[in-house]
C-alpha cells in the first residue's frame, strides 16, 4: 500500500494538476492543459504499478495497444503532413483549408464528415501547440475550418490570421475524429437503394423542419450537419423535397464573414428547400451600420472567388440584413410540424432562440455545440 505520508507529499502536485482543468487555463494556455494530462497518464500508470504488482498482468495488453496506436498516429501525421492550401483572414475570422494526406492510403478520400473534430498543429506558428477545431465541411481530403481570432496579438489564432494569403504551409492533422460518415458518391444519386437509405436517415436524424442557427465562427459547429441534411434531401424525389424545410440563421459581426462561408451559403441558394436568414450586426463598425440600407435582405454583396483576380467578382449575390435576428418571427414562419434545431454560438443568441421556440409551443429537439473549450 502507498503510505499516507507519500500521498500527502503528492497532494501539492495533485492540486497544481487540477488547476490546469479550470476554464481560464484551458482557454488561455491550452498547451499546459494538454501536455500536463499526457504526463499525468504516465505518472498514474507508474503509481498504479507501484500500488499493485498484479496491475501489469492485466494492463500490459491495453498499454501495448495504446503505444502502438500512438506510434501509428505519429508516423502517419509526421511522415506525410498535410498542407494549408488556403488561409484567408476576414476581420476577426480565418478560413483555413487543409489538404490532408496519409502514407497508408494516398488515393483514399474522406466521405462527408458530420460533426467532426481535428487537432491542428502548424509548425510555422508553434511546433508544440495542437488545437481542436470543428470541421465545417470537407471536399474529399480537403478540410475547411472557420477559426475565430481571439486573445492577445501573440495568440495562435492571431498568428494564423497573419499568414493570410500564404499557401502550402505544413500542417500536422490528428484525426479527423467523427461518429458519422456519409458516402459522397455523386454517380449513384438516382439509385433506388440510395434514395431509400437517404429517406430512412432523414426520418431518423432530421424532422421535416430543421433550423440551423449560429453566431460568427459558430457556423463551423453546425455547417457539417447542414451539409449532411442537404446531401440527404437532394437524393429524394422532388415531391418529397418540397415537404422539407431547412432554415439557416447566421449572425456575423461583419459581412466579410459571409464571404468566408460562401461555399456553404451558395450551396444553400441552389435548393428551394433551403432558406437563408443572414444578419450582419456591424458591432465594431457603427459607421457601416449607419450607412447601410435598412430592412430585411436590403444589403447585399458578391462573394469573391479565389480563382480569379480580386478586382473581379462572381455573379452570385448574397443578401443579408443589417441588424440582429428576430427569432420570434423566424420560428413563427416555420410550419407547425416537429422541428430539429442545431445551434452553435454565443449565449445571448441561444437564449433568444430558446425563448422563441418556447413561446411558439413547437415540438422540437435541440442539438447544441459547445462554442468554447
Amino acid at each position: 500500500m502507498i503510505m499516507t505520508s507519500i500521498l500527502m507529499k503528492l497532494l501539492p502536485i495533485d492540486l497544481l494538476f487540477f488547476l490546469t482543468v479550470l476554464p481560464a487555463v484551458r482557454r488561455n494556455w491550452w498547451e499546459i492543459f494538454y501536455y500536463s494530462h499526457q504526463v499525468m497518464i504516465v505518472v498514474l500508470v507508474i503509481l498504479f504499478m507501484w500500488h499493485s504488482s498484479l496491475l501489469w498482468y492485466y494492463a500490459q495488453i491495453p498499454v501495448y495497444l495504446y503505444i502502438l496506436d500512438k506510434l501509428r498516429r505519429w508516423y502517419t501525421i509526421y511522415t506525410r503532413p498535410g498542407k494549408a492550401v488556403q488561409i484567408t483572414a476576414f476581420d476577426d475570422l480565418v478560413c483555413l483549408e487543409v489538404e490532408v494526406r496519409s502514407i497508408f492510403c494516398r488515393k483514399w478520400e474522406f466521405p462527408h464528415l458530420v460533426g467532426s473534430v481535428a487537432y491542428l498543429n502548424i509548425p510555422k506558428i508553434s511546433f508544440f501547440q495542437y488545437h481542436p477545431m470543428s470541421v465545417a465541411f470537407n471536399d474529399g481530403n480537403r478540410l475547411v475550418f472557420y477559426i475565430k481570432t481571439q486573445g492577445a496579438a501573440s495568440s495562435w489564432s492571431h498568428k494564423l490570421a497573419a499568414l493570410s494569403g500564404v499557401k502550402d504551409i505544413r500542417v500536422y492533422v490528428e484525426g479527423p475524429y467523427t461518429m458519422v460518415k456519409r458516402a459522397a458518391d455523386e454517380k449513384v444519386i438516382a439509385s433506388e437503394k440510395v434514395v431509400e437509405k437517404a429517406r430512412a436517415l432523414m426520418r431518423y436524424e432530421y424532422d421535416d423542419n430543421a433550423l440551423f442557427a449560429a453566431g460568427g465562427s459558430g457556423f463551423a459547429g453546425i455547417a457539417s450537419y447542414l451539409n449532411d441534411a442537404i446531401e440527404l434531401i437532394r437524393k429524394l424525389p422532388e415531391e418529397e423535397q418540397e415537404k422539407k424545410n431547412l432554415s439557416v440563421v447566421l449572425v456575423v459581426p461583419h459581412h466579410n464573414h459571409l464571404d468566408c462561408m460562401k461555399t456553404m451559403l451558395l450551396k444553400c441558394l441552389r435548393y428551394k428547400f433551403c432558406h437563408l436568414y443572414l444578419y450582419a450586426t456591424y458591432s465594431k463598425h457603427p459607421e457601416l451600420k449607419a450607412a447601410s440600407p435598412k430592412g430585411v435582405n436590403e444589403a447585399s454583396f458578391s462573394p469573391r472567388s479565389p480563382d480569379i483576380e480580386d478586382t473581379l467578382v462572381q455573379y452570385n449575390v448574397i443578401h443579408f440584413t443589417v441588424s440582429r435576428p428576430d427569432m420570434d418571427s423566424i420560428v413563427k414562419d416555420m410550419s407547425a410540424s416537429a422541428m430539429t434545431v442545431f445551434f452553435c454560438g454565443p449565449k445571448n443568441l441561444e437564449t433568444s432562440l430558446n425563448n422563441a421556440l418556447k413561446k411558439q409551443s413547437k415540438c422540437y429537439t435541440m442539438h447544441s455545440e459547445v462554442f468554447n473549450m
